[in-house]
């Protein structure tokens, strides 16, 4: 699985935005219950992601099975959420500031292409 890095004008926004904003082709959207130091629960961000993107469904992982985001291989896009970040994944590639692909899954929202 290889990283691509967001457009530098993303720098220092929160990674749920990021995400969402790398899936849509860079549009930028507030998140309304983000809280000051970038942080948002599951259920902000699920309500996020459905009202900006075509979600076909969400796969939550538990604790103890949780597969690592290298070992994640999807056909399409999706937006994932790893331990503590969000992150855009488009096939095999993840687009990330950060070097992500030993980190363990949470939530996967896979997207209508």
């Amino acid at each position: 699985m290889k990283r691509r890095t967001p457009p530098g004008i993303l720098r220092g926004v929160p990674c749920s935005i990021v995400a969402v904003s790398c899936a849509m082709g860079g549009k930028m959207n507030e998140i309304p219950d983000l809280k000051d130091d970038g942080y948002c629960t599951l259920q902000s961000a699920n309500r996020y992601i459905r009202a900006h993107l075509k979600v076909k469904k969400r796969i939550d992982f538990r604790r103890g099975l949780r597969p690592l985001l290298r070992d994640v291989h999807l056909d399409g896009r999706a937006i994932v959420c790893v331990l503590g970040h969000f992150l855009y994944l488009d096939h095999e590639t993840y687009w990330s500031f950060f070097k992500n692909s030993g980190d363990e899954v949470v939530a996967i929202w896979v997207l209508d292409a």
